[in-house]
C-alpha cells in the first residue's frame, strides 16, 4: 500500500533489496526487515506513528481517538477528522493526511 510506505518514511524506515528496516537501527541481514508493512493493521506499528505525531512542533499537536474517529489538531493550523467503520482505520486515515500535510510543509 502506498500510504504504508508514506508512513514507514516519515518514521524513518528505509527500503532495501531486502526489504524494509527502522533507520535508527542497525540492518542485518533479513533478521530485522520487514517485507509488509503493517501500519493499517497493527495497533503495535501504528501507535508510535500517532506519538511521532504528537511530538510534532514541541508537543504542540492534540491527537484525539474516540470510537470509530480520529481528530488531528495542530497549533499551526492543521486540522483533520475522520470516521471510518473501524477506528485503526479512522487513526491510519488520520495520520496519512497529516504525513502529506507535514510533507507539503518542509517542501514549502
Amino acid at each position: 500500500m502506498e500510504d504504508n510506505k508514506l508512513i514507514a518514511e516519515f518514521m524513518g524506515f528505509q527500503e532495501t533489496s531486502i526489504g524494509w528496516y527502522d533507520a535508527d537501527e542497525c540492518l542485518y541481514e533479513n533478521d530485522n526487515t520487514f517485507d509488509t508493512l503493517r501500519f493499517n493493521v497493527d495497533w503495535n506499528w501504528l501507535m508510535p506513528v500517532v506519538e511521532k505525531i504528537e511530538n510534532y512542533n514541541d508537543g504542540c499537536t492534540l491527537v484525539t481517538i474516540e470510537d470509530e474517529r480520529c481528530h488531528i489538531d495542530t497549533q499551526n493550523g492543521y486540522k483533520v477528522d475522520t470516521v471510518c467503520a473501524a477506528k485503526i482505520s479512522a487513526v491510519y486515515d488520520a495520520c496519512c493526511g497529516f504525513i502529506e500535510w507535514y510533507n507539503n510543509m518542509k517542501i514549502n
